[in-house]
């Protein structure tokens, strides 16, 4: 399924143009302020673009002629950094709310086993606010599983974790990933994540897209110094590859 993004959405000063097609996996990486969070808020529907269109798998999500689907009906499941975890409800109850189908049961049972997938099942009667920042970042994760998403968004999945619990829930996201061959946008800061699921890598720099392709291609022809110094290591660079100073983007 191909995610389509054509759209500028602009919020006082700042602006953020966006026109691209990636299918699969995109880790979504730039400087704060570049305009990852607003590019998901968009595709979801929190965010009306003022022009363009956003179309996934060939049905219209947004186009500013007219059409602008409700996010309950984009099928789309969005993790924000502030996980958006429903505080009277249990870790399991939270996820088993974003099951759509089958009786309580059946959404219970569910729930119970992405928990476990996830190492929590020793925490599913506990409310959000007695869990760690990591198990509430995987509650979160597992909710967005349990939707079954046509298109997932993650705006910093892996940062509440520890170091110990990032490369096992990194894994399986890459599992969930291959499993499901489900397209999503994963806002990150470590290349790690990319190298790990991410079949592509969109560079935001000030609300402009500066590169967008496979990893290994990023990495070898870095079009500012900003994404020279984010993929610098993961692969031996020809020399003159890197470009000077002068072609870095103004963040915002």
């Amino acid at each position: 399924m191909t995610l389509e993004v054509c759209i500028t959405v602009e919020r006082g000063t700042f602006s953020l143009d966006v026109n691209i097609a990636c299918g699969g996996v995109t880790a979504v990486m730039g400087p704060n302020g570049a305009g990852k969070t607003t590019l998901l808020r968009a595709c979801v529907g929190a965010l009306r673009p003022s022009r363009g269109r956003i179309v996934l798998g060939g049905e219209t999500l947004f186009d500013e002629r007219g059409i602008d689907q409700p996010p309950e009906d984009r099928h789309v499941a969005y993790v924000p950094q502030g996980l958006g975890l429903f505080p009277h409800l249990s870790a399991l109850e939270n996820v088993a709310f974003g099951r759509r189908r089958g009786t309580d049961r059946e959404r219970r049972e569910a729930a119970i086993d992405l928990l476990g997938e996830l190492d929590l099942a020793g925490v599913c009667d506990r409310l959000p606010g007695e869990l760690s920042g990591g198990q509430q970042q995987k509650v979160a994760l597992a909710r967005a599983r349990a939707a079954e998403p046509r298109l997932l968004l993650l705006d910093e999945p892996l940062s509440a974790l520890d170091p110990t619990a990032r490369p096992r829930t990194r894994r399986f996201l890459a599992e969930w990933f291959e499993e499901t061959q489900l397209p999503a946008l994963v806002v990150t800061h470590d290349p790690a994540d990319a190298v790990e699921f991410a079949w592509a890598v969109l560079v935001l720099e000030g609300g402009r897209v500066t590169q967008h392709g496979a990893l290994e291609e990023v990495a070898v022809r870095p079009s500012t110094e900003f994404v020279a110094a984010l993929t610098a290591g993961l692969i031996d660079r020809p020399l003159g590859s890197v470009p000077p100073p002068s072609w870095i983007s103004e963040d915002e």
